[in-house]
């Protein structure tokens, strides 16, 4: 059975091991929530939208997550985990991203200004136009194995 969460505010709530398997999610905002150990790859595709503003992500799965513009502006992911994620044009704007990997993701036109605590491998995901700041963009260089001096 399909679980829908349509046109839904969660304000300052919690989830913890919410897996939200063929849950189509749409109008659908996380704000300054704490979701941990959630898993959103396998979400209903379908008119996919959610937006996740000011909250605290721990351990979060977006495996094979597609959602263009992807809103996660302001918000903490630690230890979140992105691989062959489609998230082009999405917002990261002054995002904490310690410990969060992305693994073949599209991020084109995503904008990482103000974020901090990425590393993110160019040569394994698609970043052009995508938009950084100093001195944080050093983050685009860890996976290169370079010495910057």
């Amino acid at each position: 059975m399909q679980q829908k969460i349509i046109d839904q505010l969660f304000s300052s709530e919690s989830f913890v091991g919410v897996n939200y398997e063929k849950c189509r999610l749409q109008g659908v905002v996380f704000e300054r929530c704490k979701l941990s150990g959630c898993d959103f790859s396998r979400v209903d595709r379908m008119l996919l939208d959610v937006q996740f503003k000011e909250c605290l992500l721990q351990g979060c799965n977006f495996s094979d997550f597609v959602l263009e513009g992807a809103n996660f502006a302001g918000s903490t992911l630690r230890e979140c985990h992105f691989a062959e994620a489609k998230l082009k044009g999405a917002d990261f704007r002054k995002c904490d991203l310690a410990g969060t990997t992305f693994h073949h993701c599209d991020l084109q036109k995503a904008d990482f200004r103000g974020a901090f605590n990425y590393a993110i491998n160019p040569n394994a995901n698609r970043v052009t136009k995508g938009k950084f700041s100093r001195p944080e963009v050093e983050g685009l260089l860890e996976g290169l194995e370079i010495v910057i001096g």
